[in-house]
């Protein structure tokens, strides 16, 4: 499990998909929903990720630099873990395509990564200012 302390992860991608896989044999999991491959070929599954967002989202504005710091992360699934969490802890949530990459353009939109960053960022320092 992705273990965060301080806003920073205690393990890395690859030893959280190996201890996940050590401590729970896949036949001994209960997950549902679609899925997505890592980079190594990991398979997570849409429940799993969704519980870590929770675990994040969790720390509320702690939380929200480390969660903010996923949106550029080369895993999509990482991606997808700093975006459930900062909706969690915001309650904003603009238009941010989960399979998408935040450097390409997605139905025609270029700047769509771009935007999120920019209204989550701004109610970040915003509620951080109070």
């Amino acid at each position: 499990m992705l273990v965060f302390s301080a806003g920073v992860f205690a393990m890395t991608p690859t030893e959280v998909a190996k201890s996940e896989t050590d401590r729970f044999p896949p036949e001994t999991t209960l997950s549902s929903g679609w899925t997505m491959r890592s980079l190594s070929g990991h398979v997570f599954h849409r429940s799993d990720l969704n519980q870590q967002a929770e675990r994040l989202a969790a720390q509320g504005l702690v939380g929200f630099p480390a969660a903010f710091s996923l949106l550029d992360h080369r895993e999509m699934y990482m991606r997808y873990i700093g975006v459930k969490a900062l909706e969690k802890i915001t309650d904003l949530r603009p238009v941010w395509y989960y399979f998408g990459s935040p450097d390409g353009t997605f139905n025609g939109d270029r700047d769509w990564a771009e935007r999120a960053k920019k209204q989550w960022m701004k109610w970040y320092e915003k509620t951080r200012a109070k």
